[in-house]
C-alpha cells in the first residue's frame, strides 16, 4: 500500500466523521464526498460540491492534481461497501475509493480489492463540533464483494465526469 494511504488511514476519522455528519449520519439519502490530495505540505481534503442527488454524488471536472483517494458516504439504505461503480472508479483513476457508513469504513483499490479498514466503532471518540479522539482501526479483512448482508441493497453509482 502507498505510504500516503497509510498516513491517510491513520488520520481518517475526523474527515470521514465530518462528511458523515453532513449526510445526517447515514439517515439522509444524499452522499457527501471529498478528494484526498497529497501536497508538498501534507494531505488535504477538498470537498465536492453538494448536489442533492438521491443515493449518489458526482464530481464535474478534472481530477485534482495529487489526488490519492476519494472518501464518500453511503446512506444506511445501501450496502456500506464500495459498489461496483466505486471499484471501477478506483481502477479508472488509479486511486483508492473509501466508503463511510455506520457499519464501518471500506477501501477499494485500483486492483479491485475491497477491504474494511475501520469497523462499526470507527466514529467512537468523535462528537459534533469537537475533534475526534484517537480510536483503533479494525483488523483489515477482505470483503465478500459478491454478496450484500441482509437488509442491504447495492449502492448506486458514484459518477465522475472528466
Amino acid at each position: 500500500m502507498l505510504p500516503v494511504l497509510l498516513l491517510l488511514e491513520a488520520s481518517l476519522t475526523p474527515g470521514a466523521y465530518r462528511l458523515w455528519s453532513h449526510s445526517g449520519f447515514g439517515h439522509d439519502r444524499y452522499e457527501h464526498a471529498a478528494w484526498v490530495i497529497q501536497t508538498a505540505s501534507g494531505v488535504v481534503w477538498r470537498d465536492w460540491p453538494f448536489d442533492r442527488q438521491d443515493l449518489k454524488t458526482r464530481w464535474l471536472g478534472r481530477t485534482p492534481d495529487g489526488a490519492v483517494a476519494i472518501v464518500h458516504t453511503h446512506p444506511q439504505v445501501v450496502d456500506p461497501r464500495p459498489s461496483i461503480q466505486d471499484r471501477e472508479t478506483a481502477t479508472r483513476l488509479g486511486i483508492a475509493v473509501y466508503t463511510v457508513s455506520r457499519s464501518g469504513i471500506w477501501r477499494a483499490v485500483p486492483n479491485g480489492a475491497v477491504t474494511r479498514v475501520w469497523d462499526e466503532r470507527w466514529w467512537d471518540g468523535c462528537e459534533r463540533a469537537k475533534p475526534c479522539r484517537e480510536s483503533v482501526p479494525a483488523r483489515p479483512t477482505l470483503a465478500d464483494a459478491g454478496r450484500a448482508a441482509s437488509g442491504e441493497t447495492p449502492a448506486r453509482p458514484l459518477r465522475i465526469t472528466e
